[in-house]
């Protein structure tokens, strides 16, 4: 399956709870996060990743070259600053 991005990535912080289309955790409240748009062999549609999760999205498709199973992916651990 292809993609196709639309427009440019964007970072936000979650005001209402959403839901990571690659590891299919919640996004919660407060928490930053990236939103693409784009277009696939379905249709337009949007994904949202938590920052760690779009990492490893990145490095899927850098080594894959093919779209990913949306929800059904392993969550990384999230690497904070200093550490």
């Amino acid at each position: 399956m292809s993609w196709t991005a639309i427009g440019v990535d964007e970072f936000h912080v979650a005001r209402i709870p959403h839901r990571c289309t690659w590891c299919g955790q919640p996004i919660l409240v407060g928490e930053k996060y990236l939103k693409r748009r784009g277009v696939c062999e379905d249709g337009p549609g949007t994904v949202k990743h938590h920052i760690e999760c779009e990492e490893a999205a990145a490095a899927d498709w850098a080594e894959w070259g093919e779209c990913y199973v949306m929800f059904e992916n392993r969550r990384p651990l999230p690497q904070f600053e200093g550490s």
